[in-house]
C-alpha cells in the first residue's frame, strides 16, 4: 500500500489491516502505519487549501505597462494620500496590510493577492502595478473611471511600502 493514499485506503480498519498481515505482530505496524498515513494526507489537505486559498500573483501587466514612469514622486506626503485611498477602496479585500486577508476577500472565490509578497516575487513596477489598478481583473475592479490617475499613482507609491520600497 503507497504511503499517499486515497481517503477510502486510510479509513481501512485496523482489524482489516491486522487480518491482512495475519496476527497480533502486525497490530501495531497497522496501527503505526495508519497514523502516518492519516498525518500524510491531512499535511497535504493543509498544503493543497493554503494554495488553493492564497492570492495569485500570475497575473502580468503587458510590456508597454510595465515601463511606465510613474510621474508622482514617492515622499511622505503622497504615500499618505496613497494610504488613505487604500484603506477607503482596497482595503476591505486586501486587507490594513494588503495581504489578501481583508473581510470582503473572504467570501470571494479567486482570493486577493498578498500585495508585498507579489510585488517582491513579480519585481513589479510602478507601472505594471498602476495599469493593474487600472484595469482590474475578476473580481478586483477597474479603478480607472472611479479613481483620476494622480490618485492611482499616488495608490502605487503606497502599495509599494508592503514589499518595503
Amino acid at each position: 500500500m503507497a504511503i499517499v493514499s486515497t481517503g477510502a485506503q486510510i479509513m481501512k480498519s485496523k482489524s482489516q489491516l491486522v487480518r491482512s498481515r495475519g496476527g497480533v505482530a502486525t497490530a501495531q505496524f497497522a496501527e503505526t502505519n495508519m497514523k502516518t498515513k492519516a498525518a500524510v494526507a491531512l499535511t497535504m489537505l493543509i498544503a493543497g487549501a493554503a494554495v488553493a486559498t492564497a492570492g495569485s500573483c500570475d497575473w502580468k501587466a503587458p510590456p508597454t505597462a510595465v515601463n511606465r514612469p510613474n510621474p508622482v514622486p514617492s515622499n511622505a506626503n503622497t504615500i499618505a494620500l496613497g494610504q488613505k485611498l487604500f484603506a477607503a477602496n482596497c482595503q476591505t479585500c486586501h486587507g490594513e496590510s494588503g495581504k489578501g486577508d481583508g473581510p470582503g476577500g473572504a467570501a470571494l472565490e479567486k482570493k486577493p493577492a498578498d500585495l508585498g509578497a507579489c510585488i517582491k516575487s513579480n519585481n513589479e513596477t510602478d507601472g505594471s502595478l498602476f495599469w493593474k489598478i487600472s484595469e482590474g481583473r475578476s473580481p478586483m475592479v477597474s479603478w480607472k473611471g472611479a479613481l483620476s490617475e494622480t490618485q492611482r499613482w499616488e495608490l502605487v507609491n503606497y502599495i509599494k511600502t508592503f514589499a518595503g520600497k
